[in-house]
């Protein structure tokens, strides 16, 4: 077959691409229009070594500051993604965990090291509404920091580690309509067209 009777094939069906690009845009629609994250609420948190090294040189007191603060930072970002943990922090906010399953408990909310500074923890989590993700990023900051409380007390964590966090910060999340719809008609012209071909194919073996 050349391109010419391709395109009088897929004229002849074109109710298959159809059918297909209408699905893939409702879905389209249905994930990014009726999804329920529309707030992400964020929190900083900040960590130190108040420790001081007497005895050692300046130099080696600054890289032991900044190294013990880096793996403490690495600490949080392990607490925070902790299923049980997470369970708390919904659990303290008087708000619904979203999901049930572990493995999707621990992708809830996200916390990550600032790039700019090792001592730095960016965590953020989404809600369905501003008022619940204000609640449950106050209780992401204070579950932490009563953890960390917890592991310095049982000599598990340095006491010379210390934790401060800034005040929660809440933004709406705009969701983009437009990509999600060129996507939706470009994939369902090509499966469309796919699966005409492939139809066409099988009546012509019989």
């Amino acid at each position: 077959m050349d391109l010419y009777e391709y395109v009088v094939l897929l004229k002849k069906s074109w109710i298959i691409p159809a059918v297909i690009i209408l699905v893939l845009g409702i879905w389209s629609w249905r994930d990014n229009v009726l999804h329920p994250y529309d707030y992400t609420g964020t929190v900083t948190f900040t960590v130190g070594n108040k420790a001081v090294q007497s005895s050692e040189s300046a130099q080696y007191a600054q890289y032991y500051n900044l190294s013990s603060a880096s793996s403490f930072a690495d600490t949080l970002v392990s607490l925070i993604a902790s299923p049980n943990i997470i369970s708390d922090i919904y659990t303290s906010a008087n708000e619904p965990l979203p999901t049930q399953k572990l493995s999707s408990l621990a992708k809830i909310i996200k916390a990550n090291k600032n790039s700019g500074s090792s001592g730095v923890v960016v965590a953020s989590v989404e809600a369905q509404s501003a008022d619940s993700a204000l609640k449950i990023t106050r209780s992401l900051a204070d579950t932490i920091a009563r953890q960390v409380t917890a592991l310095q007390n049982d000599n598990s964590l340095s006491k010379d580690l210390t934790l401060s966090f800034t005040a929660p910060v809440v933004f709406s999340v705009q969701n983009n309509m437009s990509l999600p719809i060129v996507l939706s008609v470009i994939a369902g012209l090509f499966i469309g067209a796919a699966v005409v071909f492939i139809r066409h194919s099988l009546k012509r073996t019989r």
